[in-house]
């Protein structure tokens, strides 16, 4: 039996543009799924991690790794942005948020080309974030500081980019939780203050002293562009 075995469905009846999908599996490192689609003007509003994307022109694929032993199964959404919305369960109605759980989180690159361009989806004046030493692409999704790519998840861009639309402004872990993770989140408040441990270690000079990401004690947190 073939390592990955993929089956492709199309779920509207009398539109079906043009989908490829191929998946290579690499022992002991995980597996790459590339997912293509040829839409001319696909619906793109959402950007953040886990935002309903459903609502938006998005594909969709579910991995389950041992289908003989685990019922469960991951269910990946993406739209033409890159926001990736991932959850994990037995079927639709009771699967939770995969950045719920303490695992490493699933990355996305996302490539929209020039008909996306054409189409308005993707504004070309708009797809960079100034604050430096720190530049954020927001059409493809990266970081920089002082010129130099930071690796970052999709959770630790998404913070980054709630940040620096808000420089300077005090955000509550209420908040950051909303605008993250999304309101249908529940899970624990922490998970707020255990992303931003991780990403002050990519982006602190010294991530004792942080003096990007400073903490509002009682509060929550704040950017320091």
């Amino acid at each position: 039996a073939p390592i990955i075995s993929i089956e492709n469905y199309l779920w509207l009846e009398g539109y079906a543009p043009e989908v490829t999908v191929r998946g290579v599996y690499v022992e002991k490192q995980g597996f790459l799924i590339e997912m293509k689609c040829l839409e001319k003007s696909p619906k793109a509003v959402y950007t953040m991690q886990d935002s309903p994307v459903c609502r938006d022109s998005c594909m969709e694929f579910f991995v389950n790794f041992s289908p003989e032993t685990d019922g469960r199964y991951i269910n990946f959404e993406a739209n033409a942005r890159g926001a990736l919305h991932c959850k994990i369960g037995p079927g639709r109605g009771n699967r939770v948020p995969l950045a719920s759980l303490d695992i490493p989180q699933p990355e996305l690159t996302a490539r929209v080309d020039a008909l996306m361009r054409r189409s308005g989806v993707a504004d070309e004046t708009a797809d960079r974030i100034n604050q430096p030493p720190f530049v954020l692409n927001t059409r493809n999704r990266t970081l920089e500081k002082d010129g130099q790519r930071i690796k970052l998840t999709q959770m630790e861009y998404a913070i980054m980019k709630m940040f620096m639309e808000n420089p300077g402004k005090a955000l509550s872990r209420e908040e950051i939780l909303d605008l993250v993770w999304g309101r249908d989140y529940f899970g624990e408040l922490k998970i707020v203050d255990v992303n931003i441990r991780r990403l002050r270690l990519k982006i602190e000079d010294n991530a004792t002293n942080p003096a990007y990401i400073t903490t509002v004690w009682g509060y929550g947190y704040k950017w320091e562009a």
